[in-house]
Protein backbone atom coordinates (compact mmCIF):
# COMPACT_ATOMS: atom_id res chain seq x y z
CA UNK A 1 0.00 0.00 0.00
CA UNK A 2 2.77 2.16 0.86
CA UNK A 3 6.41 2.80 0.84
CA UNK A 4 8.82 5.26 3.08
CA UNK A 5 10.41 8.16 1.52
CA UNK A 6 13.43 9.33 3.76
CA UNK A 7 14.20 12.69 4.13
CA UNK A 8 18.10 13.36 4.90
CA UNK A 9 18.19 13.44 8.17
CA UNK A 10 21.46 13.82 10.29
CA UNK A 11 20.09 14.47 13.68
CA UNK A 12 17.92 12.28 15.63
CA UNK A 13 14.26 13.44 16.33
CA UNK A 14 14.85 13.78 19.72
CA UNK A 15 17.49 16.01 19.56
CA UNK A 16 15.28 18.95 17.58
CA UNK A 17 12.73 20.83 18.63
CA UNK A 18 9.24 21.14 18.17
CA UNK A 19 8.86 23.45 15.41
CA UNK A 20 11.97 21.74 13.07
CA UNK A 21 10.40 18.09 13.50
CA UNK A 22 6.85 19.90 12.54
CA UNK A 23 8.54 21.43 9.22
CA UNK A 24 10.04 17.91 7.94
CA UNK A 25 7.40 15.66 8.06
CA UNK A 26 7.93 12.39 6.34
CA UNK A 27 6.60 11.51 3.17
CA UNK A 28 4.93 7.86 2.41
CA UNK A 29 3.66 7.12 -1.02
CA UNK A 30 0.79 6.14 -1.35
CA UNK A 31 -1.18 3.59 -3.63
CA UNK A 32 -4.12 5.26 -4.45
CA UNK A 33 -7.18 4.51 -6.83
CA UNK A 34 -6.99 6.30 -10.00
CA UNK A 35 -10.65 7.70 -9.62
CA UNK A 36 -9.63 9.61 -6.51
CA UNK A 37 -6.27 10.99 -8.32
CA UNK A 38 -3.79 9.84 -5.37
CA UNK A 39 -1.91 7.14 -7.87
CA UNK A 40 1.57 7.95 -7.09
CA UNK A 41 1.12 11.04 -4.38
CA UNK A 42 3.15 11.66 -1.58
CA UNK A 43 1.45 12.58 1.80
CA UNK A 44 3.08 13.80 4.73
CA UNK A 45 3.13 11.92 8.04
CA UNK A 46 4.06 13.95 11.35
CA UNK A 47 6.20 11.83 13.96
CA UNK A 48 6.90 14.31 16.57
CA UNK A 49 9.01 12.49 19.31
CA UNK A 50 9.41 14.16 22.98
CA UNK A 51 12.91 15.15 24.13
CA UNK A 52 12.09 13.40 27.63
CA UNK A 53 9.62 10.13 26.66
CA UNK A 54 7.35 9.03 29.94
CA UNK A 55 6.42 6.06 27.58
CA UNK A 56 7.79 4.25 24.70
CA UNK A 57 3.76 3.66 22.88
CA UNK A 58 2.95 6.53 20.49
CA UNK A 59 0.14 8.55 20.51
CA UNK A 60 -1.61 8.27 16.95
CA UNK A 61 -4.74 10.79 16.16
CA UNK A 62 -7.65 9.72 13.82
CA UNK A 63 -8.74 13.24 12.79
CA UNK A 64 -12.27 14.39 12.17
CA UNK A 65 -14.07 15.58 9.37
CA UNK A 66 -12.95 18.53 7.74
CA UNK A 67 -9.83 18.76 9.96
CA UNK A 68 -5.51 18.36 8.24
CA UNK A 69 -2.86 18.33 10.96
CA UNK A 70 -2.47 21.89 11.43
CA UNK A 71 -6.01 21.46 13.20
CA UNK A 72 -4.30 19.93 15.78
CA UNK A 73 -1.22 21.09 16.61
CA UNK A 74 -1.39 23.21 19.12
CA UNK A 75 -2.57 19.88 20.92
CA UNK A 76 -0.14 17.87 19.79
CA UNK A 77 2.37 20.46 21.16
CA UNK A 78 1.51 20.13 24.52
CA UNK A 79 1.26 16.27 24.01
CA UNK A 80 4.87 16.01 23.18
CA UNK A 81 5.94 18.77 25.95
CA UNK A 82 4.33 16.05 28.50
CA UNK A 83 6.82 13.52 27.26
CA UNK A 84 4.20 12.16 23.95
CA UNK A 85 5.34 10.80 20.76
CA UNK A 86 2.36 11.99 18.58
CA UNK A 87 1.87 10.79 15.09
CA UNK A 88 -0.79 11.94 12.16
CA UNK A 89 -0.90 11.83 8.52
CA UNK A 90 -2.54 14.39 6.59
CA UNK A 91 -4.20 11.39 4.22
CA UNK A 92 -6.99 12.48 1.77
CA UNK A 93 -9.53 10.58 0.30
CA UNK A 94 -9.26 7.55 -2.20
CA UNK A 95 -6.66 5.29 -0.55
CA UNK A 96 -7.10 2.03 -2.00
CA UNK A 97 -8.82 -0.29 0.13
CA UNK A 98 -10.09 -3.99 0.46
CA UNK A 99 -13.90 -3.59 1.32
CA UNK A 100 -15.47 -4.76 4.29
CA UNK A 101 -18.93 -6.14 3.94
CA UNK A 102 -21.24 -3.91 6.57
CA UNK A 103 -19.17 -1.64 7.16
CA UNK A 104 -19.13 2.17 4.96
CA UNK A 105 -16.27 1.69 2.45
CA UNK A 106 -14.93 5.51 2.90
CA UNK A 107 -14.20 4.42 6.98
CA UNK A 108 -12.45 1.36 5.82
CA UNK A 109 -10.22 3.57 3.89
CA UNK A 110 -9.43 6.02 6.76
CA UNK A 111 -9.04 3.27 8.43
CA UNK A 112 -6.45 1.60 6.02
CA UNK A 113 -4.79 5.11 5.40
CA UNK A 114 -4.41 4.86 9.53
CA UNK A 115 -2.79 1.78 9.14
CA UNK A 116 -0.29 2.83 6.79
CA UNK A 117 0.71 5.63 8.45
CA UNK A 118 1.65 3.19 11.34
CA UNK A 119 3.74 0.34 9.11
CA UNK A 120 5.78 3.49 7.15
CA UNK A 121 6.67 4.69 11.06
CA UNK A 122 7.19 0.76 11.65
CA UNK A 123 4.37 -0.55 13.28
CA UNK A 124 1.82 -3.05 12.20
CA UNK A 125 1.01 -6.48 12.06
CA UNK A 126 3.68 -9.23 11.34
CA UNK A 127 2.85 -12.57 9.04
CA UNK A 128 2.82 -14.33 12.36
CA UNK A 129 -0.12 -12.35 13.50
CA UNK A 130 1.81 -10.44 16.11
CA UNK A 131 2.44 -6.47 16.13
CA UNK A 132 5.52 -4.80 16.07
CA UNK A 133 4.55 -1.93 18.78
CA UNK A 134 1.15 -0.60 19.73
CA UNK A 135 -0.21 2.83 20.26
CA UNK A 136 -2.54 4.61 22.26
CA UNK A 137 -5.05 5.88 19.64
CA UNK A 138 -7.39 8.98 19.56
CA UNK A 139 -10.89 9.68 17.21
CA UNK A 140 -12.33 12.73 17.24
CA UNK A 141 -15.62 13.37 15.39
CA UNK A 142 -15.82 11.50 12.21
CA UNK A 143 -12.46 9.88 13.26
CA UNK A 144 -13.96 7.84 16.01
CA UNK A 145 -15.55 5.47 13.48
CA UNK A 146 -12.34 4.74 11.56
CA UNK A 147 -10.18 4.28 14.69
CA UNK A 148 -12.74 2.32 16.33
CA UNK A 149 -12.78 0.08 13.11
CA UNK A 150 -9.03 -0.42 13.78
CA UNK A 151 -8.65 -1.20 17.41
CA UNK A 152 -11.45 -3.73 16.17
CA UNK A 153 -9.44 -5.17 13.33
CA UNK A 154 -5.94 -4.77 14.88
CA UNK A 155 -6.65 -5.32 18.84
CA UNK A 156 -2.73 -6.18 19.08
CA UNK A 157 -2.17 -3.39 18.05
CA UNK A 158 -4.30 -0.67 20.29
CA UNK A 159 -3.25 0.19 23.85
CA UNK A 160 -6.08 2.03 24.66
CA UNK A 161 -8.39 4.11 22.80
CA UNK A 162 -9.95 7.98 23.07
CA UNK A 163 -13.39 9.09 21.88
CA UNK A 164 -13.19 12.78 21.86
CA UNK A 165 -17.31 13.85 21.11
CA UNK A 166 -17.30 10.86 18.96
CA UNK A 167 -19.32 9.56 15.82
CA UNK A 168 -20.98 6.54 16.22
CA UNK A 169 -22.56 6.44 19.42
CA UNK A 170 -25.94 7.63 18.89
CA UNK A 171 -27.91 5.04 16.57
CA UNK A 172 -28.26 5.57 12.87
CA UNK A 173 -30.08 8.96 11.27
CA UNK A 174 -32.22 9.76 8.64
CA UNK A 175 -29.46 10.32 5.93
CA UNK A 176 -30.61 13.46 4.30
CA UNK A 177 -31.56 14.93 7.52
CA UNK A 178 -28.46 14.32 8.86
CA UNK A 179 -26.81 16.38 6.12
CA UNK A 180 -28.96 19.06 6.42
CA UNK A 181 -28.50 19.12 10.15
CA UNK A 182 -24.32 18.58 10.00
CA UNK A 183 -24.42 21.59 7.29
CA UNK A 184 -26.79 24.20 9.44
CA UNK A 185 -25.10 22.98 13.02
CA UNK A 186 -21.47 23.40 11.26
CA UNK A 187 -21.73 26.98 10.21
CA UNK A 188 -23.33 27.83 13.40
CA UNK A 189 -21.04 26.67 15.89
CA UNK A 190 -18.15 28.20 13.26
CA UNK A 191 -19.92 31.81 14.17
CA UNK A 192 -20.52 31.17 17.92
CA UNK A 193 -16.77 30.01 18.11
CA UNK A 194 -15.26 33.30 16.32
CA UNK A 195 -17.78 35.37 17.92
CA UNK A 196 -16.72 34.21 21.56
CA UNK A 197 -12.81 33.31 21.11
CA UNK A 198 -12.30 35.16 18.12
CA UNK A 199 -11.02 31.67 16.37
CA UNK A 200 -12.33 29.98 13.40
CA UNK A 201 -10.96 26.53 14.08
CA UNK A 202 -12.43 25.18 10.53
CA UNK A 203 -10.62 26.91 8.04
CA UNK A 204 -9.14 24.26 6.96
CA UNK A 205 -12.94 23.10 5.29
CA UNK A 206 -12.32 24.55 1.83
CA UNK A 207 -8.94 22.93 1.48
CA UNK A 208 -10.13 19.87 2.74
CA UNK A 209 -13.57 19.80 0.25
CA UNK A 210 -11.52 20.65 -2.72
CA UNK A 211 -9.60 17.41 -2.67
CA UNK A 212 -12.77 15.57 -3.22
CA UNK A 213 -16.12 17.19 -2.68
CA UNK A 214 -18.29 13.71 -3.44
CA UNK A 215 -15.87 11.51 -0.80
CA UNK A 216 -16.43 14.48 1.45
CA UNK A 217 -20.22 14.00 1.16
CA UNK A 218 -19.98 10.17 1.88
CA UNK A 219 -18.35 10.34 5.13
CA UNK A 220 -21.17 12.63 6.09
CA UNK A 221 -23.22 9.96 4.95
CA UNK A 222 -21.14 7.48 6.45
CA UNK A 223 -21.55 9.32 9.81
CA UNK A 224 -25.30 9.23 9.69
CA UNK A 225 -25.49 4.96 9.40
CA UNK A 226 -22.75 4.19 11.36
CA UNK A 227 -23.08 2.59 15.19
CA UNK A 228 -19.76 1.92 16.48
CA UNK A 229 -21.06 0.89 20.23
CA UNK A 230 -20.93 -3.22 19.72
CA UNK A 231 -17.51 -2.84 18.58
CA UNK A 232 -16.84 -0.43 21.46
CA UNK A 233 -18.31 -3.28 24.14
CA UNK A 234 -15.66 -5.49 22.71
CA UNK A 235 -13.05 -3.67 22.29
CA UNK A 236 -13.29 -2.66 25.99
CA UNK A 237 -13.87 -6.67 26.99
CA UNK A 238 -10.08 -7.12 25.35
CA UNK A 239 -8.79 -5.19 27.47
CA UNK A 240 -7.69 -2.17 25.82
CA UNK A 241 -8.55 1.15 28.48
CA UNK A 242 -11.35 3.62 26.75
CA UNK A 243 -12.12 7.16 27.49
CA UNK A 244 -15.02 9.19 26.27
CA UNK A 245 -15.05 12.94 26.12
CA UNK A 246 -18.28 15.02 25.22
CA UNK A 247 -19.49 18.33 25.51
CA UNK A 248 -22.20 20.13 26.81
CA UNK A 249 -23.33 21.84 23.94
CA UNK A 250 -23.00 19.03 20.96
CA UNK A 251 -25.17 19.64 18.41
CA UNK A 252 -23.61 17.09 16.21
CA UNK A 253 -23.59 13.87 18.56
CA UNK A 254 -25.95 15.32 22.01
CA UNK A 255 -24.18 14.14 25.47
CA UNK A 256 -27.70 12.97 26.54
CA UNK A 257 -28.03 10.40 23.35
CA UNK A 258 -24.65 9.16 24.54
CA UNK A 259 -24.38 8.66 28.69
CA UNK A 260 -28.22 8.65 28.81
CA UNK A 261 -29.94 11.78 30.71
CA UNK A 262 -27.66 14.82 31.14
CA UNK A 263 -28.32 17.18 33.90
CA UNK A 264 -26.39 20.39 33.51
CA UNK A 265 -24.89 21.43 36.89
CA UNK A 266 -24.51 25.08 37.13
CA UNK A 267 -22.04 24.80 40.16
CA UNK A 268 -19.32 23.43 38.48
CA UNK A 269 -16.85 25.76 36.44
CA UNK A 270 -15.96 23.19 33.59
CA UNK A 271 -19.59 22.99 32.58
CA UNK A 272 -20.00 18.93 34.03
CA UNK A 273 -22.90 17.17 34.30
CA UNK A 274 -24.52 14.34 36.22
CA UNK A 275 -26.00 11.65 34.44
CA UNK A 276 -27.87 8.71 35.38
CA UNK A 277 -27.39 6.31 32.90
CA UNK A 278 -23.66 6.41 31.91
CA UNK A 279 -21.47 4.37 29.71
CA UNK A 280 -18.72 4.17 32.07
CA UNK A 281 -19.62 0.02 32.85
CA UNK A 282 -20.51 -1.07 28.79
CA UNK A 283 -18.63 1.02 26.39
CA UNK A 284 -15.79 2.78 28.86
CA UNK A 285 -13.70 3.01 31.51
CA UNK A 286 -13.92 7.03 31.83
CA UNK A 287 -16.45 9.69 30.85
CA UNK A 288 -15.89 13.10 30.68
CA UNK A 289 -18.84 15.87 29.82
CA UNK A 290 -17.03 19.43 29.34
CA UNK A 291 -18.44 22.49 28.59
CA UNK A 292 -18.28 23.60 24.81
CA UNK A 293 -19.19 23.03 21.46
CA UNK A 294 -18.54 19.93 19.03
CA UNK A 295 -15.56 22.48 18.51
CA UNK A 296 -14.01 23.57 21.33
CA UNK A 297 -11.36 21.05 21.29
CA UNK A 298 -9.87 23.09 18.61
CA UNK A 299 -10.18 26.64 20.30
CA UNK A 300 -9.42 25.21 24.12
CA UNK A 301 -6.71 22.41 22.86
CA UNK A 302 -4.38 22.71 25.82
CA UNK A 303 -7.96 21.84 28.19
CA UNK A 304 -8.42 18.73 26.09
CA UNK A 305 -5.01 17.92 25.85
CA UNK A 306 -4.53 17.70 29.51
CA UNK A 307 -7.65 15.54 29.93
CA UNK A 308 -6.87 13.36 27.40
CA UNK A 309 -2.97 12.91 28.95
CA UNK A 310 -4.03 12.20 32.37
CA UNK A 311 -6.15 9.53 31.23
CA UNK A 312 -3.38 7.93 29.64
CA UNK A 313 -1.35 7.97 32.47
CA UNK A 314 -3.90 6.73 34.30
CA UNK A 315 -4.54 3.90 32.01
CA UNK A 316 -0.83 3.23 31.81
CA UNK A 317 -0.60 3.00 35.94
CA UNK A 318 -3.48 0.87 36.23
CA UNK A 319 -1.63 -1.85 34.14
CA UNK A 320 1.11 -1.67 35.31
CA UNK A 321 -0.15 -2.30 38.97
CA UNK A 322 -2.27 -5.56 37.38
Amino acid sequence: MSERFDESNELDPKQKSFEEQWEHPKLVKVIGSGKYGLMGEFIPIYDISPEEPKTEVPFVIGMGWGAIPESDKKGIKYWTEHGRRVIVADTPHGISAEKKEDYPAVEIEKMTALYETLRASGIYMKEDGTATGQIDLMGRSEGAIFSTLFAYFYPKMVRNLVLENPAGLTGKTSKGIFVMRWMRQMKQDMLKEYKEAGVQPEDHFSEVLNRNLSKSIESVLAISGTDIREMLKEIKTNGAGVSLITTTEDRFFPPEKLVGKFEPDPLSITGKGKTTQELTEEYADRVHIEKGTHNSYFWQPEKFAKIIDEDLDSFEANKEKK
